[in-house]
């Protein structure tokens, strides 16, 4: 969301819009100029100046006839009339920003109109901390757009600093002079003024920053910055409390910049609580803790009152003796209930969240010039256990494991009528007590979460969550439908607009599994596949690859490119059919409430947040073994590894051709179980294949719910209306041969 922006003269900015004006500080300083024979009288009055006459820098009288003048002249200029201003001050008596004394330099060596500034650093490199108000000179010619340097280099300022909430700019275009206070909510900018006729408006401008304190030039009095370039964060205290908590910054985990002014920032800082700012020494008995320094919209709930009302709602469960008689809960496994009935205990369901333990909101920018203009507010969130995000965890094993984990968060949330709306690899966060320990859960980052159902249908629904694993509906903006070309126009399904719901959680759960197998695991694999449906930035050509892809009514198996990106490990295993018969069951529940128009029906979820996703990992745990030590990548880009790669695959071990030396020949060691490879012989001398058969295409009517559960055989009947390879016919009789059995045993086979 952009800020607003506004222009005011430049006598209405110093006297709204800077710190305040001290008329005998100003009278000292223009006096002095004046003596120093560093102003001058300009003949011609002009309607901008402040003063009887108008001035000018006595050193830059002609300077601007030039057609293009060097702008360190201009630089030098400042400097002195900055030098002479601060000797007068402080003469006065005048100390200001901490009793740091402030001048105009420029980092030498880089080009000086994008790097002048009002700094406390007066030797040396400058560094972004260092720069109190940028100064932007454009002196080339008149065809420059002046404005748009000095908001990058405000944002960057912000961006590098964690002290700024606002910050000054000057821009000087040739002999135009404009003065902007910039905000994450609010930018307000001065009408230009000369610099050689009214550079006593200027003169006007540098004396206020410099008798101002830091607070106000934009540096946050609960933030202080020590010199090892770390950072001790105070929290006021909250109501009823009575000593403010102060917060040392360790390790800085992740920071989330902005592009623009009005983008959405935060800082995650590993941090521990401390005496003070002065005394940094630990308060005995605490944790290190993670410290979350966010900007937010103003009117937007925060994450801590999100939280809060979520943990309330799944306290009111318990409140109900029969909660586990209501609709979301008629097709789950008994096995889950109770899960859910160990963790509705007491406090237990905590366990899976991370608990916000101390916050603090700052109060709206007074700055604002509309009541409806949007505006940013300041957070501080501390969090109760320092934990690693899931896209860090070095096992696929592991991954499945918080997954699984993962699932009953929400579960917890769906129960309470919460879903959570974000659901992806860096908001799914663990902890465990030591190496080799069992890993936690800490399902985090609530600020997008909400009732559902929800009655109000806000237009925010469209595009919420991490593209990467999106689910489909939102990202397309349109429900998944039974496919069925025959239908007539008056029978078409009822239209409603897509709102996030219990199975789009589910579905980011299915898509962060196929994420990890194709683009994080640590092996020479073709990354083509996961490229090409998981792209940063995500264009139309990659939404467009997922919903095929999840549409699809074939066999994973036989998705192009996804063969290469699978490790010997997930092929060996039951991981595709597994994975593929998820895919079948979320898509089929999709088309069934969708056909119906039951989206708010909240009895429609619940066989796949229970059954689908249990039976899933069940049967996924069966090939354990073979894929749970599978190293994963936690280096990589989120766009996939950066090494470079090597088109040829790795062979599966049974594939592998060991050499070994006898009598002093190298010779190959024949495989023992030899797969489907490239034939080289001649076209003619090779084997003729099988000719496949096409199953006959039925027209696909809306699906229909039965009392009980879904079965697998019944998913594949209603979604298998392509062609059906060997493979999938043989698959489909072993189905059909097992129906009867409390669990499906694993097909040994090989897909290939």
């Amino acid at each position: 969301m952009k800020p607003t922006t506004s222009t005011v003269s430049i006598e209405e900015f110093v006297s709204n819009h800077l710190p305040s004006d001290n008329a005998n500080a100003f009278d000292t300083v223009f006096t002095t100029l004046k003596s120093e024979r560093l102003l001058v009288s300009t003949s011609q009055p002009t309607a901008q100046k402040s003063s009887e006459f108008g001035y000018g820098i006595t050193a830059l009288k002609s300077f601007f006839q030039s057609y293009s003048p060097n702008p360190s002249k201009i630089v030098e200029s400042l400097r002195t009339v900055c030098e002479v201003a601060s000797d007068a001050l402080q003469r006065l008596g005048i100390r200001a920003t901490g009793g740091d004394r402030l001048s105009i330099r420029a980092n030498e060596g880089i080009d000086l109109s994008k790097n002048a500034c009002i700094a406390k650093n007066f030797e040396g490199p400058l560094s972004p901390c260092d720069v109190v108000v940028p100064i932007t000179i454009l002196c080339g010619g008149h065809n420059e757009e002046p404005g748009s340097d000095i908001v990058e280099r405000v944002v960057a300022t912000m961006n590098d600093d964690a002290r700024r909430t606002f910050i000054y700019g000057i821009t000087i275009h040739r002999e135009q002079v404009t003065v902007g206070r910039f905000s994450r909510s609010h930018v307000i900018h001065s009408r230009p003024f000369t610099l050689t006729e009214s550079a006593d408006m200027l003169i006007r401008v540098i004396t206020a920053l410099l008798t101002a304190t830091d607070e106000q030039l934009g540096y946050d009095p609960l933030v202080t910055r020590l010199p090892d370039n770390s950072y001790v964060y105070q929290l006021p205290p909250e109501e009823g409390g009575s000593n403010p908590l102060f917060y040392h910054s360790l390790e800085l985990l992740s920071h989330y910049p902005s592009t623009s002014l009005g983008d959405r920032t935060a800082r995650i800082w590993r941090a521990v609580q401390v005496l003070s700012p002065d005394n940094r020494r630990r308060v005995a008995g605490t944790p290190d803790r993670v410290l979350k320094d966010v900007w937010v919209d103003a009117e937007m709930r925060t994450e801590a009152e999100i939280q809060e009302d979520l943990f309330r709602d799944i306290k009111a469960v318990t409140t109900d003796v029969d909660w586990r008689k209501r609709p979301i809960f008629q097709d789950f496994l008994e096995r889950d209930v109770e899960s859910l009935a160990e963790a509705l205990q007491g406090d237990n369901f905590k366990r899976y969240f991370s608990c916000i333990v101390a916050k603090y909101v700052a109060q709206l920018d007074t700055r604002a010039t509309s009541t409806t203009s949007p505006s940013k507010r300041r957070c501080f969130f501390v969090y109760e256990s320092v934990c690693t995000p899931l896209h860090d965890i070095s096992t696929f094993g592991e991954v499945i494991d918080i997954l699984k984990q993962c699932v009953i968060a929400l579960r917890l949330m769906f129960c309470a009528g919460w879903v959570h709306r974000d659901i992806s690899t860096g908001n799914i966060l663990s902890t465990r007590s030591g190496s080799g320990q069992r890993w936690q859960v800490k399902l985090s980052d609530l600020e997008y979460s909400k009732k559902f159902p929800d009655t109000s249908h806000p237009e925010d629904e469209h595009m919420m969550g991490t593209p990467f694993f999106m689910p489909c509906e939102i990202q397309m903006e349109r429900h998944v439908f039974p496919i069925n070309p025959e239908r007539e126009r008056s029978q078409r399904y009822p239209k409603r607009p897509v709102v996030y719901g219990y199975q789009h959680d589910l579905e980011s759960i299915w898509w962060i599994i196929l994420w990890f197998a194709t683009m994080r695991v640590d092996q020479d694999l073709c990354p083509k596949f996961g490229r090409l449906h998981f792209q940063q930035p995500m264009n139309e050509y990659c939404t467009d690859r997922r919903w095929l892809l999840f549409r699809d009514p074939s066999h994973l198996a036989t998705v192009p490119l996804l063969d290469d990106a699978l490790p010997s490990e997930l092929l060996d295993s039951n991981f595709l059919d597994e994975l593929q018969m998820l895919k079948h069951q979320i898509h089929g529940e999709y088309m069934i409430r969708n056909a119906e128009g039951k989206q708010e029906d909240i009895g429609t979820y619940s066989y796949v947040i229970s059954q689908s996703f249990t039976l899933f990992f069940e049967r996924l745990e069966e090939s354990r073994a073979i894929w749970k030590d599978l190293k994963l990548s936690i280096t990589a880009e989120s766009e996939g590894s950066t090494k470079p790669y090597r088109y040829q695959r790795k062979r599966r071990a049974s594939d592998r051709e060991v050499d070994r030396k006898e009598e002093g020949v190298w010779v190959e060691r024949k495989v023992v179980e030899k797969r489907r490879r490239k034939d080289d012989r001649p076209k003619q001398d090779r084997p003729t294949k099988k000719a496949r058969f096409d199953a006959p295409v039925p027209a696909v009517e809306a699906p229909f719910r039965r009392s009980g559960p879904v079965t697998r055989s019944m998913t594949r009947a209603a979604q298998n209306t392509g062609p059906v390879t060997r493979a999938a016919a043989r698959r489909m009789h072993e189905a059909a041969a097992s129906k009867n059995k409390t669990t499906t045993t694993t097909t040994k086979k090989s897909r290939r």
